[in-house]
């Protein structure tokens, strides 16, 4: 059986205290302060040193406790507001593009199952704006193949050029913001400065094209 030893005088003689953890978030429904009760704390024995620690898995107790009680997870009635806003005629057929169980969208939005944090959060980013789901179009249409050109963040830290810079630009060639919008301030300093300001080179290439 392991000991607990404490972590500072290293003491093998520990009581266990159980309190309250009040923490600094509040309660989604109620917005009182969150207050999880019968945490586990560790306390030295050893009077010189009477070091208290939580255990490893209380601290993970508490974690959970406080998101549980905190975090505002979509409602079946958002989840269902969300999906028949995209442009899909049935949810078998949203779960699809999403890589969702068939009958995901039935269990959530009749309260059967609640989704977990990644869906949560993947429902959302889907329906923050079009080109989100433009991408998730492109990479159906490419079976999934990671190409490095497509992530914005990889390409600044390659110093390389972003695949979308030029695509957004063409769908919006009389908009000039929107191609500033999508190459930050980051990629503009590092580039090696071409003959032609990009905004130039942009429009030349769409006209080019189009020609």
């Amino acid at each position: 059986m392991k000991t607990n030893r404490c972590p500072v005088c290293k003491g093998k003689e520990v009581e266990i205290i159980i309190k309250e953890y009040v923490s600094n978030k509040r309660d989604k429904e109620t917005n009182n302060q969150i207050i999880v009760p019968n945490v586990k704390v560790f306390k030295c024995k050893n009077d010189e040193c009477a070091h208290t620690w939580l255990p490893h898995q209380e601290e993970a107790k508490i974690k959970t406790y406080i998101k549980n009680r905190s975090r505002h997870c979509l409602t079946p009635g958002q989840i269902m507001e969300i999906r028949t806003s995209l442009p899909f005629r049935t949810k078998t057929e949203l779960a699809s593009f999403l890589n969702l169980n068939s009958k995901a969208f039935v269990k959530w939005e009749n309260g059967y199952t609640v989704q977990n944090d990644a869906y949560d959060l993947l429902l959302r980013l889907v329906a923050y704006n079009k080109d989100n789901l433009e991408f998730i179009k492109y990479l159906h249409k490419n079976n999934f193949k990671y190409n490095e050109c497509d992530y914005q963040f990889v390409c600044e830290s390659k110093k390389v050029k972003w695949n979308f810079a030029e695509a957004v630009y063409k769908k919006n060639k009389d908009t000039k913001l929107v191609l500033l919008d999508y190459i930050s301030k980051k990629q503009k300093e590092d580039y090696a400065k071409p003959t032609k300001t990009e905004e130039e080179y942009y429009q030349n290439d769409y006209d080019a094209k189009a020609a």
